[in-house]
């Protein structure tokens, strides 16, 4: 049989993925060469008869599966694209659970080349690749350093969109939960405030008018949740209560201040988004009365900017359950009554949290409660 066939759309391209998988000896060595990066192949078929096949390959429970994911790493090493293997990586566990030990190695070394390169488009690949691998639990996250010196490097629209993405991943692993957060802190305030000299008209926040966008851009929707995260999570808090408050009050006053426009969705969207961000801050507080102010401050805020019950509203609030709870279990009894007080009349959902808190993690629940 003539190898030409092989790459053939016409002949016996449209099964060569499949026959090598079956270890047929002149397929498998045509999609060696094919995925080695083959310039004489016409692109558009490689993706749509080979890649895409490999892809699909890949993300199943098939025994090949491992062995299809070989030829697409092959393929990413040879011509640094990497976007059928990403797209397996996100949708599959196959990477985790199938993959031998070699093949997490060479994605590591390819991510690394990657990041490395001085084509932003390339760097921009690796970024993403990353990622992936992290939340694969196959690759370890950068120091909060190296995401700093990124956003730093004039990585432009798409290369910063994949850093932000990133740093907002490694916000939350508890790798980072001992590591110091202040120079990714200073980047990501640098990339707000470049974005915001962009900027336009005012918005109305509420019944307070601040600089505003004509529309939100999306690196802005990126930045401003990841630099939130950052100080809720990972910023040590002060050691006195007075300058606690104080740190939570800046804190709060990143989204307070952002200026969105929560009458327009792409505003509203990126409040509600820095607003789940904010609720770790409350959490990691010792000092459960100053917790309480500010859960009381919170919604005090959300009913003067939205004091009908939306749907947003019910989801922001039930992102903020747990900050609810962990404040009830600390705070004394006179504080939890000024909480669940307090909420039922601003936010009916978070007093229902509150109170939910109160009957399920306390024993027994307050007496007063039954007079509420």
């Amino acid at each position: 049989m003539p190898e030409a066939l092989w790459r053939q759309r016409t002949g016996l391209l449209p099964i060569l993925v499949d026959a090598a998988l079956a270890s047929h000896p002149a397929a498998v060595a045509t999609l060696r060469d094919i995925a080695a990066g083959d310039a004489t192949m016409n692109s558009s078929e490689v993706s749509e008869l080979v890649l895409n096949r490999l892809q699909h390959s890949a993300a199943s429970s098939a025994p090949k599966a491992g062995a299809a994911f070989g030829y697409l790493i092959d393929h990413a090493e040879a011509t640094s694209h990497v976007s059928q293997l990403c797209a397996v990586l996100r949708k599959s566990t196959t990477a985790t659970v199938q993959l031998q030990p070699d093949q997490h190695n060479r994605m590591v070394a390819l991510r690394l080349r990657l990041v490395r390169s001085t084509n932003k488009a390339t760097v921009q690949s690796g970024y993403i690749l990353w990622r992936l691998l992290v939340q694969r639990l196959i690759d370890s996250l950068p120091e909060p350093e190296h995401l700093a010196r990124a956003l730093a490097d004039s990585p432009g629209a798409h290369l910063l969109t994949s850093v932000l993405e990133f740093a907002l991943c490694c916000v939350r692993s508890s790798d980072w939960a001992d590591r110091d957060p202040s120079s990714l802190a200073t980047a990501l305030e640098a990339v707000i405030t470049t974005t915001a000299a962009r900027t336009s008209p005012r918005h109305s926040y509420g019944t307070v008018t601040r600089p505003g966008r004509k529309a939100t851009p999306y690196q802005e929707g990126l930045t401003r949740p990841a630099l939130i995260a950052v100080q809720s999570r990972l910023t040590p808090l002060p050691t006195t209560p007075a300058l606690r408050r104080a740190a939570a009050r800046r804190g709060l006053g990143l989204l307070w201040n952002a200026g969105y426009d929560i009458s327009d969705q792409a505003g509203l969207i990126d409040f509600t988004k820095c607003m789940r961000k904010l609720a770790p801050l409350v959490r990691r507080f010792p000092d459960k009365a100053t917790a309480v102010d500010l859960l009381l401050d919170v919604a005090a805020r959300l009913h003067a900017d939205q004091r009908k019950p939306t749907r947003w509203r019910e989801r922001s609030t039930g992102e903020w359950f747990g900050a609810v709870v962990t404040t009830v279990r600390g705070a004394s009894d006179s504080d939890r009554r000024r909480l669940v007080t307090g909420l039922l009349r601003t936010d009916g959902d978070m007093a229902g949290g509150a109170i939910r808190a109160c009957v399920d993690h306390l024993s027994p629940p307050p007496p007063w409660l039954a007079n509420l």
